[in-house]
Formats: structure tokens, sequence, C-alpha cells
């Protein structure tokens, strides 16, 4: 299920959360982290870390949860990939280029 959620705040602040549960596991995968790590790393709970990546409907957590686990995630080097026409979602870590280095063409 997608999650699509929103998170506010504060006037200069509105995030939309729009992964799924298989991009948070994909995503710890890919960093080698363990789910409690993930949730100490979030400040989140380990049940809430656990609860979010076995969900396939009806995800349960709250908005605020779920955006520190994804924000926490980008700033470790993940990039979560939106699904379109030609390929389904996904993630992928972050190459110095995507981080602003101009030296590459």
């Amino acid at each position: 299920m997608l999650l699509q959620l929103f998170f506010d705040g504060g006037p200069e602040f509105l995030a939309a959360v729009m992964i799924w549960p298989a991009q948070i596991r994909a995503a710890r995968a890919l960093l080698g982290l363990s789910q409690a790590q993930l949730a100490e790393r979030a400040e989140v709970g380990l049940a809430t870390v656990q609860r979010v990546e076995r969900a396939d409907e009806g995800i349960r957590g709250t908005a605020r949860s779920l955006l520190k686990l994804q924000l926490t995630l980008e700033e470790l080097g993940v990039v979560f990939i939106a699904k379109d026409d030609g390929a389904g979602y996904g993630v992928r870590l972050r190459t110095p280029r995507d981080e602003g280095d101009m030296t590459g063409s």
C-alpha cells in the first residue's frame, strides 16, 4: 500500500511522504542497517519500524514517524524513486553528482 501522508511542521514546512513499505525495507538493506539501528537514527520506536515494514495495506504509524523514517534514510543517501510508465517504484543510493558535484558530465 502506498503511504501518502502529510506532515505539517509549521507554516514554513509541508512535506509529502509517498513511499511504499517495501521501499523502506529495501533502503534499509542498501544501507546495511538493522531495524533497531534505523529506529535509533530516526528517533522512533523499534515497533514502529517493524509495523511500517510489514504493512501490506492499512499502514499503521503516525505521519510524523513515517516522515522521520523517510528523512533519515534520505539523509543517509537513499533516493526514493517514484513509479512511472516504464518502471515501478524503487530506491537507489545517491551518487556524489546527485549531491551537487559538478565535476562529472
